[in-house]
């Protein structure tokens, strides 16, 4: 088997995939976005720019232009410390909530709807490749790339 042709392979399936989905989500918040939303509404609120950006593994300075694309938006609201009024809290607001957990039931019901159409077997097995996948990346991890 050609393991590099088969690999060229599912990267072009991949990017492929990549862009259809980029062109059908229009004004919709970027990935580092939600994935601030979710943090901030799964941990509670008051996380500071040094814990969002810990947990999320991005640079601070990335996390400071999510969060204030996020403040724009109206989905966070930032307030200064009490102690120390050079750190900056986060707090998620009802609005961003809504949206967020709205946007995870959107994604789930996608999902759902495209292992169906794969049917039982293939779902299963699917998942059951992806998570070897996954397995293997973290055991690589810095192996290629």
């Amino acid at each position: 088997m050609d393991y590099r042709e088969l690999a060229v392979e599912l990267m072009d399936t991949i990017v492929l995939m990549q862009r259809r989905h980029l062109e059908r989500k229009i004004s919709a918040l970027t990935e580092g976005e939600m994935a601030t939303l979710g943090y901030l509404d799964r941990s509670g609120d008051g996380r500071t720019v040094g814990e969002l950006s810990q947990a999320l593994q991005i640079g601070a300075p990335r996390v400071t232009a999510i969060v204030n694309s996020l403040v724009k938006k109206g989905f966070v609201t930032k307030r200064y410390g009490t102690r120390d009024r050079r750190e900056i809290y986060v707090d998620i607001t009802q609005e961003g909530q809504n949206y967020g957990r709205q946007r995870y039931e959107d994604t789930i019901a996608h999902i759902e709807h495209t292992l169906q159409t794969l049917g039982e077997e293939d779902a299963v097995e699917y998942v059951r490749l992806i998570k070897r996948v996954a397995e293997i990346k973290a055991k690589s991890d810095g192996c290629c790339g």
